[in-house]
């Protein structure tokens, strides 16, 4: 009977260290690991991480793969290295990776808890989605046609007040005595008054500085001053008017140009098929495709 209860010991003794060591594996066997999204590592001393988890990069948390597949390629020496690749869009790729485990008793214990392997990855813009990433990242001008549609509207209104200006010149401009007087004497459409004496000519020996003071001017006289008069006040008018429909055509001109150049700047984007669409589509952002990209590094403990 004294066999039977040493085997019984012996058969727990086993059970017990098969059970301490189910979970316990060396980290150079491990060949391959096999690692998810939105699933997390085991933990024996330590909490549990997740499996696949983005620490850093350019482009971190633009893009996380669903699987990540590594491989062991051999011990440098101080620890196991790593290969680990995934699907993931061109425009990114791998940077710096590590994966973390678990010792089993302790930090650098060469055997691991089982289960407990995760990747941490840096994520980078690969030369593509770097072009794509910088373009993204320029901020518009603002549309060339405001400016242009800002100066026709301001021209619009120069030429406006230049032509309420002339006319308010032309209506506001000073009588002369001379003037006057035509209007109150003979008006404006009834012509010079005639000649003394009927038409004939004066009598020898008449003088004009004889007249009374308030006689009528004589025929010379009143063709002197009405052509003199019309001459004098359309002089400064006439120029005046000159000059502003001159800068009123100027400014008109101008407002032409801008108004062209409004429709130019945009008639090229009317245009499916125009060149500088096409220029414009090279500027965009390519649509991305799929590829598997690889990344390399080491171990790290916890």
């Amino acid at each position: 009977m004294l066999w039977w209860y040493k085997l019984h010991i012996i058969f727990l003794i086993g059970i017990v260290n098969l059970c301490e060591s189910s979970g316990k594996v060396r980290l150079v066997d491990v060949t391959t690991l096999t690692l998810y999204r939105d699933k997390y590592t085991t933990g024996r001393r330590s909490a549990s991480i997740p499996q696949i988890q983005c620490v850093g990069g350019s482009a971190k948390g633009k893009f996380e793969p669903r699987v990540v597949q590594c491989y062991n390629r051999g011990y440098d020496g101080n620890d196991v290295q790593w290969e680990c690749k995934a699907e993931m869009s061109d425009q990114y790729e791998f940077g710096e990776i590590r994966i973390s485990c678990e010792g089993y008793e302790y930090p650098n214990d060469p055997y691991i808890l089982q289960g407990s392997c995760g990747l941490k990855y840096n994520l980078e813009y690969s030369h593509d989605g770097q072009g794509n990433y910088d373009k993204s990242k320029k901020v518009p001008n603002a549309p060339p046609y405001e400016d242009e549609y800002g100066s026709f509207k301001l021209s619009t209104v120069v030429i406006f007040l230049l032509f309420l200006l002339l006319i308010y010149c032309s209506c506001m401009q000073p009588t002369t005595g001379n003037d006057r007087t035509r209007r109150s004497g003979w008006g404006w459409d009834q012509g010079p008054p005639p000649p003394p004496g009927n038409g004939r000519p004066p009598p020898p020996g008449f003088k004009s500085f004889t007249r009374p003071s308030d006689a009528p001017p004589t025929y010379e006289e009143s063709f002197q001053n009405t052509f003199g008069t019309q001459s004098q006040s359309s002089g400064p008018g006439f120029f005046s008017g000159l000059g502003l429909g001159g800068l009123a055509g100027y400014m008109y001109g101008r407002s032409q140009n801008s108004e062209d150049s409004f429709f130019r700047s945009r008639r090229p984007q009317d245009s499916f098929w125009s060149s500088s669409h096409s220029r414009d589509r090279d500027d965009s952002p390519r649509p991305s495709t799929s590829r598997t990209t690889s990344g390399f590094g080491g171990t790290e403990r916890r």
